[in-house]
C-alpha cells in the first residue's frame, strides 16, 4: 500500500450526542480527502479539529480506505457540526448521511468543482450534486453569485471567502537575484482544463525579451499542446515546495491567476493580496466583486494579457500599494462574514 496521511489538528473535543440522545458538547471536526490551504485555514478559524486523509492509491481502494477512516474519525470525535469538504462528493455524501443518521449538522465546503462537477458536463452528475446541496443543513461557498444558485436548488448558503492567508516569510529574505527577468511574472498554474495556459504561453512570446514568466505546477507534457516553440522567457517550475512557491509570491513583480469558470475566486489572488504582488485575473463578475482595486482583468486573449502585464509592470508600485489597501479591507470584511456564518450556525447547534 502506498503512503497514506491524516492530520489531526485541535480545535477543542468535547461528547457529542449519537443517534437519539442528548447533547453533550459542542465538538466540531473538518474532514477533507485532499491538502489544501483552505482547509488548514478554515478549520482554526472555526475551531474545528481537522482530518486530511489523504490516500494515495488506485480509485477504489483509495475510497474504501478514505471510508473507512472518515467513518472512523466520526465515531471517535463524537461531534455536535461536521464540516466536509466537496469535491470530494463521496465524502460529502457520507458525512451528510452520517449526519442524517447521527442527528449531527452538517456545513459541506463545495468548490466550484462541488458546485458544477466536470463542468457541468455529466448530467447525472449534475442531479447527484443539487440533490447534496437539498439535503445538506448548509452549503458553504465562495461568493454570492454561488450561493444565489444554490438557492435556486433548494438549498441553504453559508457564504465565505478564502481567508487572507498567512505566510510565515519575512519580506527581508527576498532572494530576487534566483530569478532570471529584469521583469518576473508568476502564473499561478495547475493546468486544469479552466486554466488557459497555452494562451498565457503565447502571451510570453509577445512580451519583452527581459520579461520571465515563471509557471507552476506539474504540466504532464500539457505544454506540448502549443505547436510553436515555447518562448525562451517562459520557464516551467513544476511542483514548487511550499517555502520556494511562497519566496515566488514575494518576490516577482506580478502574480497571473486565471480562469474561465465565471464564479470561481482563484487562490492565487488571495496569495497575490496577502504578498502584496500586483494581480492580473480574468474577468468575470466574481473575480471584479471580490477584489475591486489592486488588480488588473483580462479577457485570457494572449494580447490582452500581454498589454495587462506590461501595464501592471509599469505602474508596479501604484498597484501594490492598492493590494494593501485591498488586504486591509478584504480581512474586515472576511470578519464580518465569519461572524454571520458563526451566527447561523449557533441556532441550530446550541
Amino acid at each position: 500500500m502506498n503512503a497514506s496521511s491524516t492530520s489531526r489538528e485541535p480545535g477543542g473535543v468535547q461528547e457529542c450526542k449519537k443517534k437519539g440522545s442528548v447533547v453533550m458538547g459542542s465538538s466540531r471536526v473538518w474532514i477533507s480527502w485532499e491538502i489544501q490551504r483552505r482547509n488548514r485555514s478554515l478549520s482554526q478559524k472555526f475551531g474545528a479539529r481537522l482530518y486530511e486523509i489523504n490516500v494515495r492509491h488506485n480509485r477504489v481502494v483509495r475510497y474504501v480506505i478514505s471510508i473507512i477512516r472518515t467513518i472512523r474519525a466520526l465515531r471517535e470525535e463524537s461531534p455536535v457540526l461536521i464540516f466536509a469538504q466537496n469535491p470530494s462528493v463521496v465524502l460529502a455524501w457520507l458525512c451528510v448521511i452520517y449526519g442524517k443518521l447521527c442527528q449531527i449538522l452538517v456545513v459541506v465546503d463545495a468548490h466550484n468543482a462541488g458546485i458544477y462537477p466536470q463542468h457541468g458536463k455529466w448530467k447525472w452528475l449534475n442531479r447527484i450534486a443539487a440533490k447534496m446541496i437539498r439535503i445538506a443543513d448548509y452549503t458553504m461557498v465562495t461568493n454570492q453569485s454561488l450561493a444565489e444558485y444554490v438557492v435556486r436548488q433548494g438549498g441553504r448558503p453559508l457564504v465565505l471567502p478564502d481567508p487572507i492567508p498567512i505566510f510565515e516569510f519575512s519580506g527581508s529574505v527576498i532572494d530576487r537575484d534566483k530569478l532570471k527577468g529584469k521583469f518576473n511574472v508568476l502564473f499561478v498554474c495547475t493546468f486544469a482544463v479552466d486554466e488557459p495556459y497555452l494562451e498565457v504561453i503565447k502571451a510570453a512570446s509577445l512580451l519583452d525579451q527581459d520579461v520571465y514568466v515563471y509557471i507552476t505546477g506539474d504540466s504532464k507534457g500539457k505544454e506540448k499542446e502549443y505547436r510553436a516553440r515555447i518562448p525562451e522567457n517562459i520557464i516551467f517550475t513544476g511542483y514548487l515546495p511550499e517555502e520556494d512557491y511562497v519566496q515566488m509570491l514575494f518576490s516577482v513583480d506580478v502574480i497571473v491567476d486565471l480562469t474561465t469558470r465565471q464564479d470561481c475566486l482563484v487562490c492565487g489572488a488571495y496569495e497575490a493580496v496577502a504578498a502584496g504582488t500586483p494581480l492580473i485575473v480574468s474577468d468575470s463578475e466574481a473575480l471584479r466583486r471580490q477584489f475591486s482595486i489592486g488588480a488588473l482583468f483580462t479577457d485570457n486573449t494572449p494580447e490582452d494579457l500581454a498589454r495587462k502585464i506590461t501595464t501592471a509592470i509599469l505602474s508596479k508600485e501604484v498597484f501594490a500599494q492598492q493590494m494593501r489597501d485591498l488586504k486591509v479591507k478584504l480581512i474586515s470584511e472576511w470578519s464580518r462574514s465569519k461572524e454571520e456564518c458563526e451566527r447561523l450556525l449557533d441556532r441550530h447547534v446550541l
